[in-house]
């Protein structure tokens, strides 16, 4: 079976020069087209865990909160471009980054950002204070100051090495792979060597012999006279646990790496990935609130510049959050909320937030409340 993946010697080779000061040395191309194999059906497992920790966030609603009165406005002008980051974030733990060129166009909610491209990993590097580009034939081309073009948005992990998750995964998979590869190998050993056994046949006879010998397995027979011997040598089996055990170690250290832990035996036999999270709180926890925290960060990036192209210079009067009451206690939240209320000032914000709500704005119909709390 021919190779899909490298050699580990040759992709270590490729893997040193990520680490090169000099943007033109780096095998940028060549890296992530080894590395983004396994997500394209070559390891469902991995394909798995990508989709798992992207549904994980975008299953989350959100939400823009503020004192302005077009937040309404801002959210349906920036909804789709929205839920495509979302939708697109896990990329950027997989490979360390994301680039996206943002346009606008001009409609009834204003001026509106989109976005136009999606630069693949191998077109693109970057540094602290730079950007780097690289040709479809992976030669380095240009590099431009990452504040320079306003509508150019870079979504990176700075904890992450160059890279990302699939640098340190990639060695995983190889070995992984070249084990099945390895074991089928012995799989088919198992059934047997056929030996012939010539007592003094002509060329004749023997060429026979061995044509027949190659075409056994598909006839099940073979016709011989009394000077040539068919023998079947077969391999002792041994037991298969110790491949099945290296396997699980193998699968269990990729799933570690994506999702914080071996989770794929101790998922529950109903719902998707929320239900998985449900069952580890330590995913949920840190790893899907890292992601949360990261994409709240970009949008609200994206919606910096929105507010600028729309109202003009000054401070953001909203911002972009998920709604993460799907994940809390509600009862317990608001029997803190209660208690607290009666010793500390709060926050109006972070109290409706507790409790998965939004403050009411001048033009909601309201449900008025029985009891006011002292916010």
């Amino acid at each position: 079976m021919a190779r899909i993946y490298p050699k580990l010697d040759e992709y270590f080779k490729i893997e040193n020069t990520l680490d090169n000061p000099k943007p033109e040395q780096r095998a940028i191309k060549q890296f992530f087209d080894y590395v983004k194999k396994p997500l394209k059906s070559r390891n469902s497992r991995i394909a798995g865990h990508f989709i798992t920790r992207t549904t994980a966030l975008s299953s989350f609603d959100w939400n823009i909160i503020g004192d302005s009165g077009n937040t309404e406005r801002v959210i349906v002008r920036n909804k789709d471009l929205i839920n495509k980051l979302i939708s697109l974030h896990c990329y950027t733990s997989f490979f360390g980054a994301s680039l996206y060129q943002l346009d606008l166009i001009n409609n009834d909610y204003g001026t509106q950002l989109k976005i136009i491209k999606r630069y693949d990993n191998t077109e693109f590097d970057s540094d602290d204070n730079s950007i780097h580009y690289y040709d479809l034939n992976g030669k380095y081309t240009k590099s431009e100051q990452i504040g320079d073009n306003e509508f150019l948005l870079l979504d990176k992990i700075s904890y992450l090495d160059r890279g990302g998750l699939m640098r340190s995964i990639m060695p995983v998979e190889i070995i992984r792979f070249d084990m099945i590869l390895e074991n089928a190998n012995y799989l088919r050993k198992l059934k047997g060597i056929l030996q012939i056994v010539d007592k003094g046949t002509t060329p004749e006879t023997q060429a026979n012999a061995e044509y027949a010998a190659k075409n056994a397995i598909n006839h099940n027979y073979v016709i011989t006279d009394d000077l040539l011997e068919f023998k079947l040598n077969q391999i002792t089996a041994a037991s298969g646990n110790s491949f099945k055990d290296f396997i699980d170690a193998l699968n269990n250290e990729i799933a570690i790496a994506i999702l914080g832990q071996a989770n794929t035996s101790e998922l529950p036999g109903f719902g998707g990935s929320r239900a998985a999270l449900q069952v580890l709180r330590l995913i949920s926890s840190d790893i899907m609130y890292s992601d949360m925290i990261r994409i709240e960060n970009l949008v609200n990036r994206v919606l910096e510049l929105d507010y600028k192209l729309n109202y003009g210079n000054g401070l953001m009067p909203y911002k972009f959050a998920f709604i993460i009451a799907q994940e809390q206690d509600i009862e317990k939240n608001a029997s803190a909320l209660q208690i607290a209320n009666q010793f500390l000032d709060l926050k109006k914000d972070e109290a409706y937030k507790m409790l998965g709500l939004t403050p009411p704005t001048n033009n909601d119909e309201i449900i008025a409340a029985k009891k006011q709390l002292i916010l």
